[in-house]
Order: structure tokens, then sequence, then C-alpha cells
């Protein structure tokens, strides 16, 4: 016979057993699985991206003089997109990201034109000359976009997008700043769509952990600007900063633009492999 002060054995399992069901209870449903599978090394899905927006170049030139033939000129070169498709978006752990293109006719136009123009020339008795004033156009083709790595080396890695003009055909080279830019940051990239080999990258800032987490149907969505002077532009995020066109010099070129890029995550995961280029 047990005594009063006592506990028997069996009661004692009893106890025990009741409390680690009661534990069980308290887990979530799931979480053992969850952390067992987590996301794959390898991971590969559907998205829907749209881009849409544009860059505007505004240059001025100036050779006006009295008696003198000269010309004084307000140049606006725009290139606008608005890209919407599906791709396939590929990721190997948070290190590396690639992904297939999306192509869309007529999504993409290269726009030219002269917003000021006046011409000097020589005074009488001579004979004024003929000046050629430069000539402007619009060009519309394919529209191309792409997903990249950014090539920024510092900070966790991140991801650009690429976007273009694939056909329509190239603008007069009149009718053109004609200067290269370098913009900031490092791998991005602001030619104007005047030619078919021209194309924009723009810094996302949308790391590749991002890409892998993100939920099914759920979106990331960026508004990417750029600002300053055309030979080395700023790709910035944020309060956009209004550019100053009034008041140019001969030679003087501002860079404006504005993009919204939006990337939505169609399903869990797909076999089906990016292509290689």
């Amino acid at each position: 016979m047990v005594g009063a002060g006592m506990r028997s054995p069996f009661r004692l399992v009893s106890l025990v057993a009741v409390a680690v069901l009661g534990l069980a209870l308290l887990v979530p449903a799931g979480a053992s699985s969850a952390s067992k599978k987590g996301i794959p090394a390898f991971l590969t899905y559907k998205a829907m991206v749209h881009v849409a927006g544009g860059l505007t170049f505004t240059s001025h030139r100036d050779t006006f003089m009295n008696c003198s033939p000269g010309q004084r000129w307000t140049m606006k070169e725009e290139s606008d997109v608005d890209i919407r498709g599906n791709l396939l978006i590929e990721t190997y752990k948070n290190q590396q990201v690639r992904a297939s293109g999306i192509e869309v006719p007529g999504a993409a136009e290269s726009k030219n034109s002269l917003a000021s123009y006046e011409e000097s020339n020589y005074c009488l008795p001579d004979e004024p000359v003929e000046l050629d004033r430069p000539e402007c156009g619009s060009v519309t083709g394919m529209g191309s976009a792409n997903l990249q790595p950014d090539a920024r080396r510092r900070g966790p890695k991140r991801v650009s997008i690429g976007i273009g003009r694939t056909t329509g055909g190239t603008q007069n080279t009149s009718c053109t700043w004609g200067l290269g830019s370098r913009p900031t940051p490092t791998g991005s990239n602001t030619d104007q769509f005047t030619t078919e080999w021209g194309s924009i990258v723009l810094p996302l800032d949308i790391t590749i952990k991002q890409l892998r987490t993100l939920g099914v149907k759920k979106k990331l969505i960026r508004t990417i600007r750029v600002g300053g002077r055309c030979e080395a532009p700023v790709i910035y995020r944020g309060s956009k900063i209004p550019s100053d066109t009034s008041d140019m010099d001969d030679g003087d070129c501002e860079a404006d633009g504005d993009f919204i890029v939006t990337i939505k995550r169609l399903n869990r995961s797909t076999k089906q492999g990016v292509p290689v280029n």
C-alpha cells in the first residue's frame, strides 16, 4: 500500500505524458515540416514584370551671333516605355539571379524634338548662308526588359532592370545631344533610345533575398528617378529633385526621368529553367 505522502510511479508517468502532449498542442501546425523544407537553394518561379516611365535629356546649343551665321536651340530627347509581361526568375541562395526576358511590340518610343530654334546670319550687304536645322522625329519599336544582377559589390546582392528598344530604326544624329553618360551608381546606364542598341539600366534596391521570400501573388514596387547633368546623371529613389532648364549655356544638358517597376510573383516554383543566352 502506498503512503499518503508518496506518489505512484504510474501516476508520475501519466503526468509526464499529459505535459508532453500539452506542449505539442502549443506548437503551430506545420512548424517542424516548414523548418525542414525551407526555401530550396535553387528556386525558379514565374513572375509578372511591369516597367513604365521615361527619361528626358534637355540640351542647349548656342552659337548665335550678330551679323554672323549661328544657331540657338533647345532640344529634347525622350525615351519612353510601357512594358508588361511574364518571365522566369531563377535564384541561387541569396547570391545569384538571372531571368528570361520580355519583349512587347510597340512598347518603346524615342521622340526627339526642338523646344525652340532661331538663327543668326550675315548682315546686308552680305548674302545670308543656308544653315542646316536639326532633323528631329519619333521612332517606335519593340520594348524589351530583363532583370539582371546589380553590379555594385558592396552590400547585399541586389537586382537591376535593363530596358531598351530593339526595332524601329535610328534617329538622325543631328537631333541628338551626342555625348556619352557615366551615371551613378556603378553598373547603371542612361542611354537614350535613339538607336536600337541603346539601353537603360536601373538599380532597383531589391535584394535577391527579397525576391526569394516574396509571397505568391505579392508585389515589389519601386519608383526610380533620374536627375542631374546628362554626362553624369544620378539614379535615385525618394522625393523628386526638379531639374532646372530655364537658364542654360551652350553645351549644357539636364537629365530628368521617372520609372515605376512592379514585380509580382505568380507561383511557388516551376521546373522550367531560364534559357541560357
